[in-house]
């Protein structure tokens, strides 16, 4: 295979495969990906000295080949609207190599034998759409991958089962409100959405990754997986409620990242909640360093504006879906500037449990200003009426625990359902500031806790 981007999708009017360099330029390339040379009169010639740069205030310009590596230019997607690649339950593969090799398509994703990858980038509202009666699957394989106000799409809207949404890069970036989605509506699963063998994976300024469930079948799961770090920052969101109403609702998928440190700042976070009779997914977070949450979304004014971990049962009705479990380890955790957990109960659903475990410290930090809203976690039942589920429990285990600057742990109920135990481990110390504390409750009782320090 020649240098360049191997490439299979289906096509539509307003998109195509340019290639840019880091300043921007585009380079004219033939239909296989090779840079074509031109002669001074801009025609195009097998013997010819030059490239035909494509610059936004030049318009096209010659430029020698002396001065050009065609090996540092990348291909870009590029389209006028959000209807560019579309293969309704079918497939898109995207690759892109910097060296010689091969690119083999097979049934779970693409080999790529080249040593060195190319960049991928898809930009200007660019949607990859393999939606359909059961989603199709996305492969995207490269050296650094960029989502820019781009979307790609998989969503099930009929009984079969969704495929899948691949992405193997050394980095991954979704800026600028992108979308990466994989929701049921019907009756067959949702797709798995995968990002690893990474170093770095970033979301930022309100992009998001979504893997809803809204009907019958079990929704996706969501595996995020990088040797360094997974950052969320800017108001971005992992999400994945389950909504049905109806009996035999799929359950929410479960939400994964592992990497040596995670991120969530200035309002991220991730949500795992039913509305319905599904039951929420699990939420795991496995960092070999270090959990950190902190900040919040100025642009909004809302008590629930920090980075966060929301897990909510919120159905009122009949066979309730119950909350999914929060687990999260790490050497150390922190959450702070705002940021919280929440595993809560609205209806007759089951709240879930909360389990933290850092080797070195987990440790929650407030405001300087009292007026803000301080980290905290909440563990509560809130319905009032007959039937009402029980909370979940919360466990936090570590060297050190400590809650600082007013940040509080609520865990009860103001329903007919039985609060959670609280149950604090530390292996050295357990500290409160004197405005902090745990608040349990049952109605206006105070409920018994369980408070452990063990040396």
């Amino acid at each position: 295979m020649k240098n360049g981007s191997y490439v299979s999708i289906i096509e539509s009017d307003g998109m195509g495969l340019v290639f840019r360099d880091n300043h921007g330029n585009r380079i004219i390339v033939d239909d296989e990906g090779s840079p074509l040379t031109f002669d001074e009169t801009f025609s195009p010639s097998p013997q010819g000295s030059f490239f035909v740069l494509i610059d936004s205030q030049e318009g096209f310009v010659l430029e020698s080949s002396e001065n050009v590596n065609p090996e540092d230019f990348h291909p870009v997607w590029e389209g006028r609207s959000l209807t560019d690649i579309d293969a309704a339950g079918g497939r898109i593969n995207i690759a892109a190599a910097a060296s010689a090799g091969e690119v083999i398509p097979t049934d779970s994703g693409m080999e790529v034998s080249s040593s060195e990858k190319g960049d991928i980038t898809i930009s200007e509202k660019i949607l990859a759409n393999v939606s359909g009666e059961g989603a199709g699957s996305v492969f995207i394989r490269g050296g650094q991958f960029i989502a820019d106000a781009s979307e790609i799409r998989a969503k099930t809207i009929g009984d079969r089962d969704g495929g899948v949404i691949d992405i193997h890069a050394d980095a991954v970036s979704l800026t600028s409100g992108s979308r990466i989605i994989g929701d049921t509506e019907g009756a067959g699963k949702g797709s798995d959405i995968t990002i690893e063998k990474a170093e770095h994976i970033w979301v930022e300024d309100r992009s998001a990754i979504f893997a809803n469930t809204h009907a019958m079948g079990q929704g996706g799961d969501i595996t995020l997986i990088a040797s360094e770090s997974v950052i969320f920052s800017e108001a971005s969101v992992i999400n994945t409620p389950t909504t049905s109403e109806d009996e035999g609702a799929g359950d929410a998928g479960n939400v994964r990242i592992e990497t040596k440190n995670i991120t969530f700042a200035d309002g991220s976070g991730i949500h795992s909640s039913t509305i319905g009779r599904g039951n929420a997914g699990e939420v795991i977070l496995k960092a070999e360093e270090s959990v950190s949450f902190f900040g919040e979304d100025l642009s909004i004014s809302s008590i629930y504006k920090g980075s966060r971990i929301h897990v909510r049962s919120m159905y009122e009705g009949e066979g309730a879906g119950d909350g999914g479990r929060i687990e999260i380890e790490a050497r150390n955790i922190s959450f702070e500037k705002g940021a919280y957990i929440e595993s809560s109960n609205r209806g007759t659903g089951n709240g879930g449990d909360v389990i933290l475990r850092a080797k070195e410290s987990v440790s929650f930090i407030g405001e300087d200003d009292p007026m803000k809203v301080p980290a905290r976690i909440w563990i509560t039942t809130e319905y009032k009426g007959e039937g009402g589920g029980d909370a979940g429990s919360l466990e936090i285990e570590a060297d050190n625990i400590s809650f600082s600057r007013g940040p509080m742990i609520f865990s009860g109920t103001v329903g007919k359902g039985r609060g959670g135990d609280v149950t604090l481990k530390a292996r050295d110390t357990v500290f409160f500031s004197e405005d902090s504390g745990i608040r349990s409750h049952r109605g206006r009782k105070i409920r018994d806790f369980c408070l452990h320090t063990c040396v």
